[in-house]
């Protein structure tokens, strides 16, 4: 299987403006390096814009890559468990096949999910 990059984007507020707390992302970024040994963390927010049902929300995200050489099974079976996580903060989860740029799944989830 070929290498793939993972964007984990965390809010750095839920939708209904609440804060997450900051404990979520030291607990995301643990579990991320225990899990694969690495992690790029961006360390500038990013925004991010998207559309519900006609109305248009803005996020203030951060940025975490986790980049494997392979793209199993397991790895995949980690992602999609890991963004329903109640202890993850996760907004979404962008799947990038290194060889086709911005390709890919994306995966949202909401607060308490």
């Amino acid at each position: 299987m070929p290498a793939a990059r993972y964007e984990i984007l965390l809010p750095l507020k839920y939708n209904d403006g609440e804060e997450v707390d900051p404990d979520k992302f030291l607990l995301t970024k643990s579990e991320l390096i225990e899990r694969f040994g690495a992690l790029t963390v961006d360390p500038y927010p990013v925004q991010g814009v998207w559309t519900d049902q006609g109305a248009a929300y803005q996020d203030i995200l951060l940025k975490y890559v986790v980049d494997v050489p392979e793209d199993t099974t397991e790895v995949q079976a980690f992602f999609t468990s890991f963004k329903g996580h109640s202890k993850n903060p996760l907004s979404t989860i962008r799947y990038l096949d290194r060889g086709l740029p911005n390709s890919g799944r994306l995966m949202r989830v909401a607060k308490g999910s």
